[in-house]
């Protein structure tokens, strides 16, 4: 499992969990909408 940031047009863009080989992502749990947040 990966962490990406998705540019939003927010300050700190959307958290997405990407796949190890990097082919799927989703977007994390709104609980943790950002990586800061999740940190």
């Amino acid at each position: 499992m990966k962490l990406a940031t998705l540019r939003d047009g927010s300050r700190d863009g959307r958290l997405l969990v990407v796949r190890r080989d990097g082919e799927v992502g989703a977007p994390a749990p709104e609980r943790w909408p950002t990586l800061q947040r999740a940190l």
